[in-house]
């Protein structure tokens, strides 16, 4: 069981609930949107290579933007996961409980301060390091 009042944990429940409606809602409009201004209309009005290679790119943009909200979705759903399976609260490294005010910060926490600092430590100097 987390450390968290059952009010605070009612309330963090809340919160990722109302994040994953307007998630979903977001996602729906741009694939819809995409639907309506799909590749192919965008492409057979160009009339040259660099227009369709914008056409391109702005096709490959919305997907990526669909792509991270579809992640974030994950995100909320393993909380809400945690949350029902009562080991929502907790750092995943080291057990310690995760402090409301963070978890009222980013309720997708999965980590203590002190341990996600580390991993961005250990894992951030990696990703900025380009190798071939």
């Amino acid at each position: 069981m987390t450390g968290l009042a059952k009010r605070e944990l009612d309330d963090l429940a809340h919160q990722l609930r109302q994040s994953r409606n307007a998630l979903r809602g977001l996602v729906l409009e741009k694939v819809k949107a995409m639907d309506e201004e799909n590749y192919n209309k965008l492409a057979g009005q160009v009339h040259d290579r660099g227009e369709e290679s914008v056409a391109t790119l702005l096709s490959e943009i919305n997907i990526s933007f669909i792509n991270k909200e579809v992640a974030e979705l994950g995100e909320i759903e393993d909380a809400l996961a945690r949350i029902r399976n009562n080991q929502y609260g907790h750092c995943e490294e080291c057990a310690a409980a995760i402090p409301l005010g963070r978890l009222q910060a980013n309720p997708l926490a999965r980590r203590c301060l002190a341990c996600q600092q580390k991993m961005e430590d250990l894992y951030g100097a990696k990703d900025a390091t380009p190798t071939l």
